[in-house]
């Protein structure tokens, strides 16, 4: 895929944003238009395989592609964790661990056979850029690293009673420490880049709900989905030149 985004500061804004315009959207196939968990599932499903399949042949819409995949592949993620959680019934805890094992073994094993999900380029001056590689590695840990922000929210919000507020308070100081600390250069590794993407997916699981329900919002759940999703496109659009211009500076 071409036209990846810098992993830096408006990189972790749009990917806030896209979670949270993939959680809504979730919900919205899930609940609102009656598709069900494992319907909603199997479209966005459908969507992202035949982006995949397509990335290569329509590369020129560039970093804008990446976002929707993100989204695509959030929205997915939402409803087959809340099918585990609120059909199935299984345990919150037993689902939380169970899917950052798998995704910490997913990492380790594809970087083994040299399928890594960061690619860092060196500047000649300046600090070196970091890239998401949006290979198969990188998209099977990003629905695992989705699935997990789902989970782990809703974990906090309806397991533990906090509520879709006091949850949401709770882990945006952690996200944004992490941040901080990965824009700075003091969390520089992968795993440090999937610590920060998990903390990101359980802050917008809750500010995804908050908007939904807790400003009572729900009726209008659709039309806050479209207008994330059209404010991250074109977050995405208008700033996509600035790797290229920082990294052709750097040349």
């Amino acid at each position: 895929m071409q036209g990846l985004p810098e992993i830096n500061a408006r990189y972790w804004l749009l990917l806030l944003i896209a979670s949270v315009c993939g959680t809504n959207l979730g919900d919205l196939a899930s609940d609102k238009l009656g598709l069900g968990f494992l319907g909603a599932f199997a479209i966005f499903s459908v969507i992202f395989l035949s982006m995949a399949v397509a990335s290569r042949r329509i590369a020129f819409l560039g970093e804008a592609y990446y976002w929707v995949a993100i989204v695509v592949s959030r929205a997915g993620a939402t409803d087959v964790a809340d099918f585990a959680t609120h059909q199935l019934r299984l345990s919150y805890p037993a689902l939380i661990i169970g899917s950052l094992a798998v995704l910490v073994a997913t990492l380790a094993i594809t970087g083994r056979l040299g399928q890594n999900t960061i690619r860092t380029v060196d500047a000649a001056d300046g600090p070196a850029m970091a890239f998401p590689t949006a290979n198969a590695a990188y998209w099977t840990a990003m629905i695992l690293a989705n699935a997990f922000g789902t989970i782990a929210g809703d974990y906090l919000a309806d397991e533990l009673r906090f509520g879709v507020g006091q949850a949401m308070l709770l882990t945006a100081p952690a996200a944004a420490v992490a941040v901080m600390l990965r824009v700075a250069g003091q969390s520089s590794s992968k795993f440090g880049y999937w610590a920060v993407v998990l903390l990101i997916r359980a802050v917008a699981t809750n500010l995804g709900d908050y908007l939904a329900d807790g400003l009572g919002l729900g009726f209008s759940v659709s039309c806050g989905a479209a207008f994330l999703l059209l404010a991250l496109l074109i977050l995405a659009l208008l700033t996509s030149a600035w790797p290229r211009m920082r990294a052709a500076e750097a040349r």
